[in-house]
């Protein structure tokens, strides 16, 4: 999804574009919030399935929270902020530690109800940081019917970003994290090894599968 701040035709304000859909700024009760309309060229039939998968993800706390939904436009809450791979490059590892924690924490989160986001190997303006919170967005690729690999996803692509080095000991905590998640366990010890494999050694969220 492209974000932009470009004015449209008859006062609207077009705030991204993908291959799907346009998100365009709206109000309800008197809010500003995101409404997500479906391109007449889109490759699906309509979005109550991306609605569906972001009911799903906001019941585990993670994702924009949705206002409404109907067969072609979503209304979520407006999400302000840095795309978390911007920050990254800019601030390194250290300086955007608590925002890439963030990220994983909800990664972790949509790996322990099951939902796939799809899209988290290349973030992008997938995650954006507001404050020391980052929020995952776009569900248009998610799907419950593949198994989730959302934290081992995220995590290689925020080694990436930092420029950290692919090192045998996060990839070692990955894996075992990704098998812990295959044997129907938590994979809490795994995900917490693998935060400090990144350096990101914080207290892991407790989620349970």
């Amino acid at each position: 999804m492209a974000i932009w701040g470009k004015p449209l035709p008859g006062g609207l304000s077009a705030l991204g574009k993908g291959k799907s859909s346009v998100v365009l700024l709206c109000e309800v009760g008197g809010v500003e919030a995101a409404a997500k309309v479906r391109r007449v060229d889109a490759p699906v039939p309509d979005l109550r399935m991306e609605a569906a998968m972001l009911r799903a993800a906001n019941s585990v706390g993670v994702g924009p929270r949705i206002l409404g939904w109907g067969r072609t436009v979503i209304v979520m809450e407006l999400v302000e902020g840095v795309p978390l791979e911007e920050l990254l490059r800019a601030r390194g590892l250290r300086g955007a530690a608590d925002a890439a924690a963030s990220a994983l924490d909800g990664a972790r989160a949509l790996d322990a109800a099951g939902i796939d986001h799809g899209e988290l190997h290349r973030p992008g303006h997938h995650v954006t940081v507001r404050g020391r919170e980052a929020v995952i967005l776009d569900f248009g690729s998610a799907s419950a019917s593949r198994r989730p690999s959302n934290v081992t996803s995220l995590a290689s692509a925020i080694a990436r970003a930092a420029g950290s080095i692919w090192d045998p000991e996060l990839r070692r905590a990955l894996r075992s994290y990704k098998e812990s998640l295959a044997r129907g366990e938590s994979g809490e010890a795994e995900y917490r090894e693998a935060l400090r494999a990144l350096g990101l050694g914080r207290a892991a969220r407790q989620i349970s599968l």
